[in-house]
């Protein structure tokens, strides 16, 4: 299901464009809302296929951004705090990495902004277009304070994405009865994305007890 929602006209579009940052080498953040279903992630690797590696960075670690990149991907090099981004950013082994942290809370997203702005400027500096790059969801309240984009990270606001006609396809999909639709079945489909619009979750509950919400909204039409 989160693979169809992906998918939708909309969604997939906005996909492309973050797989099309990736690919120009840009460090991206993307802004979400709470209420997105799972699976940006397999929306955004499926297209990249094998050309890039996938580390997921720890929301929280224990140590400081900087030492906890040191201590789980430049292990052996003992290198200053204020070198590690520099050292990430020109660490062969590390070409063509994608660092991936998914962030929900504020506080997480404000220990880690400093070092990903730093490292965003220093990898520039560096030229090296294929250099480890930083994919940061900041999804719900995290996202409520952005990077600045002078340092060099592109950011992606989810804003308007979804059309009608996605919600359409979106009720169609999860209308319990296959077609062939009669008029009933249709306004029956169009009260649902109607009423659940960009919300996936709340289509799925819709059509998941839809008798009893055709009971409280019933789409009936006098002809």
């Amino acid at each position: 299901m989160n693979k169809l929602w992906w998918s939708l006209p909309s969604p997939a579009t906005f996909i492309e464009e973050v797989v099309s940052q990736i690919r120009r080498g840009n460090n991206t953040v993307l802004a979400l809302p709470d209420h997105l279903p799972p699976g940006i992630e397999f929306a955004c690797r499926a297209p990249l296929g094998l050309d890039w590696a996938w580390e997921h960075v720890e929301a929280r670690p224990i140590d400081a951004p900087q030492r906890h990149i040191q201590s789980q991907y430049l292990s052996g090099n003992d290198v200053a705090p204020k070198h590690i981004a520099e050292k990430l950013a020109t660490s062969r082994t590390h070409r063509n990495h994608i660092f991936w942290l998914h962030l929900t809370d504020p506080s997480d997203w404000l220990n880690w902004v400093d070092f990903v702005e730093e490292y965003s400027l220093v990898r520039e500096s560096q030229g090296v277009r294929s250099a480890a790059q930083f994919v940061i969801i900041l999804q719900g309240e995290a996202a409520r304070k952005l990077p600045s984009e002078a340092s060099g990270i592109v950011v992606r606001k989810w804003r308007n994405v979804i059309s009608s006609v996605d919600a359409l396809l979106h009720a169609t999909h999860l209308y319990p009865k296959k077609g062939p639709y009669d008029i009933q079945d249709q306004l029956n489909i169009a009260l649902c994305a109607s009423v659940a619009m960009w919300d996936p979750d709340l289509a799925k509950t819709i059509m998941g007890d839809l008798d009893d919400f055709l009971k409280i909204h019933p789409p009936y039409f006098d002809i």
